[in-house]
């Protein structure tokens, strides 16, 4: 009978992944959506910034450097979309990811001169991560 046993009914079932808890489920929607917005506005603020006076929003940046921090959000945001992939698929490295990125950005934004409070929301974001993936970290693997 098709190399299935005979007492089922089918193929056999993968296991079901744990439960992933309501704050887990909504920090990485939120983090995925977040990370979609980035890249849309980074690859948008792209195609329209030859076009636009560069100078008259901030009189200190040029066009290259306008460019080189838009390349830098992108590759964030894509990070942070992967890392939440693999957060969403129970990986270690998914976590270890966000937080890291947390933190760089959080270093870039001060040599940035950013406003320092724009720092602090990357901190209450790693706090949130880790106080939903910490009680369920036997599920995640390596």
């Amino acid at each position: 009978m098709h190399g299935f046993p005979a007492h089922s009914l089918g193929p056999p079932r993968p296991p079901r992944p744990p439960p992933r808890g309501l704050l887990l489920t909504l920090l990485l929607v939120a983090i995925t959506a977040g990370s979609l917005v980035g890249i849309s506005a980074a690859i948008l603020a792209f195609a329209v910034l030859d076009r636009v006076a560069v100078r008259e929003v901030d009189p200190t940046m040029s066009v290259a450097h306008a460019k080189k921090l838009l390349s830098v959000m992108l590759l964030a945001s894509g990070v942070r979309l992967v890392c939440a992939a693999g957060m969403w698929l129970w990986k270690q490295w998914g976590v270890f990811g966000y937080v890291s990125m947390a933190f760089l950005e959080i270093f870039i934004e001060s040599r940035l001169h950013a406003h320092h409070h724009f720092s602090y929301g990357h901190l209450v974001w790693v706090a949130l991560v880790l106080a939903a993936a910490l009680p369920r970290w036997s599920q995640f693997e390596r």
